[in-house]
């Protein structure tokens, strides 16, 4: 996947907001912000970008109990794209320094 702003974007959102896993061979990814702070953000730019980038549908919901607004998704290839541009699995302990991309 070719490396564009956009991507770039999505991935500090990743880093930021995200997490992603495998659970029982099945790839897992979230992103979630605050649920009233937040909310405008994932609808108006999140969203499109996360669907143009991916190709992938997304439903943004909140979720009250622990007062995010967000997305998860089960999709296996998606996660395993992040990890091959280098996103940890599981907790963000080591973030590579390679992840900081620039501009073409």
């Amino acid at each position: 996947m070719k490396i564009t702003p956009e991507l770039a974007e999505e991935v500090g959102w990743h880093i930021g907001d995200g997490s992603m896993n495998f659970y029982n061979n099945k790839g897992f990814y979230q992103l979630r912000g605050h649920i009233e702070e937040d909310k405008a953000h994932y609808l108006l730019r999140i969203k499109p970008l996360f669907e143009r980038l991916y190709g992938i549908k997304i439903n943004l919901r909140e979720m009250p109990s622990t007062r995010v607004f967000g997305f998860q998704i089960w999709n296996d290839n998606l996660v395993k794209l992040k990890k091959n541009l280098g996103l940890p699995l599981g907790k963000k302990f080591d973030i590579k320094k390679s992840l900081c991309f620039t501009a073409p």
